[in-house]
């Protein structure tokens, strides 16, 4: 506050108010500084982080989406930019069951249980690790555009909701309770429903 007092145009200064107005829970009044930081210098990562974390505690998940994927888009340090991939899963994962059970995901779980039905634990591993690794460098579930192939299942293409739906039931013969960030448990019942025995 004493460096605002001195300078109320100090972007460092209103940025770090920000941070830690954001880490007490305040993420109204850290918006408010994050975006007077952002008006005087649009170019640093932090800020523009700090930013999209404060839309999404806010619930203004386009906001959010924009300025996590700016952080990408920028000169950042690794370890930020991978808090903003973070965010951007956080936010596809919200987005997913915002509007009830996914379809698409039923069937592409559907697929993933017939993949893995003759396969063996080691095979499953392997594929499912694989699109884990994939994973920590994002993997937009509402792109359909977007695709991915896999070492493991050579000659197929897939969308990141496929790469996820294979991933997760790939975990549910691995570690059935393991927690993989995405919340698909009604649509895997109504997969389990549909699979013939």
């Amino acid at each position: 506050m004493q460096a605002l007092a001195a300078d109320p145009r100090n972007p460092v200064a209103l940025k770090n108010l920000g941070a830690i107005l954001g880490k007490e829970g305040d993420s109204l009044r850290a918006l408010y500084y994050l975006r007077r930081s952002y008006e005087i210098d649009p170019q640093d990562p932090q800020t523009v982080y700090g930013l999209a974390f404060a839309y999404m505690e806010l619930g203004d998940m386009e906001l959010a989406q924009k300025h996590f994927q700016k952080v990408l888009e920028m000169e950042a340090p690794e370890e930020l930019r991978g808090l903003a991939r973070n965010g951007l899963r956080k936010i596809a994962a919200r987005e997913l069951k915002a509007r009830g059970p996914r379809m698409d995901a039923v069937f592409y779980l559907l697929d993933a249980m017939r993949l893995f039905r003759g396969k063996s634990l080691p095979e499953i591993q392997e594929i499912t690790f694989e699109i884990g690794m994939l994973g920590k460098y994002g993997l937009d579930i509402n792109d359909p555009q977007e695709s991915h192939v896999l070492r493991a299942l050579p000659g197929r293409t897939f969308s990141a909701l496929q790469l996820i739906c294979i991933m997760y039931a790939g975990f549910k013969r691995i570690e059935p309770g393991m927690d993989i960030g995405v919340e698909l448990s009604e649509e895997w019942g109504m997969a389990e429903r549909l699979l013939p025995k």
